[in-house]
């Protein structure tokens, strides 16, 4: 045991990589659906559950799916590869266009919902599909830990 289990990337005394706060998103987004599940019946916990949940897909939608377009300083997906045959596995592997699609239109909509206290906010109240979300990140997900095993090897990897 390292002392630092249930710590975040960063926490004191934790020397955290790159792979680290990937792995943080991947959890914090599973852990953030089962939670979302777990609540349903109580709204309050309920939204607060979506709205980590959708700040954290926002996360993981960008390392994932940008292909390249990210600004300064973000991770990406791409340079946790080591050949761009690997790469190229990954992005056949990862969710298909319709659901990549679908995944950034959600993004769009998720960007806008954890704006500022806007009245856009109040104008789009349709029901997330937080399962199809959730799917779909999923198949990218386990393509992304799939394609690169030796590095997540030492990982904890988070529950689907």
């Amino acid at each position: 045991m390292s002392g630092h289990e249930g710590c975040g990337p960063g926490c004191e005394g934790h020397e955290a990589t790159e792979l680290d706060f990937v792995f943080y998103e991947i959890e914090m987004f599973r852990t953030a659906y089962e939670a979302w599940q777990q609540y349903s019946e109580d709204g309050f916990l309920n939204n607060s559950f979506l709205e980590v949940f959708l700040l954290h897909f926002r996360a993981l939608h960008e390392f994932l799916h940008s292909d390249g377009e990210l600004p300064e300083g973000a991770l990406e997906a791409q340079e946790f590869f080591d050949t761009e045959e690997e790469y190229e596995g990954f992005l056949k592997d990862r969710c298909g266009d319709e659901d990549l699609a679908y995944l950034v239109r959600q993004d769009a909509r998720a960007h806008k919902r954890l704006a500022p206290l806007t009245l856009s906010r109040l104008e789009d109240m349709e029901e997330w599909d937080i399962h199809k979300i959730h799917d779909a990140m999923n198949k990218s997900i386990e393509a992304f830990i799939q394609t690169v095993p030796d590095l997540c090897a030492d990982q904890e990897e988070p529950a689907p």
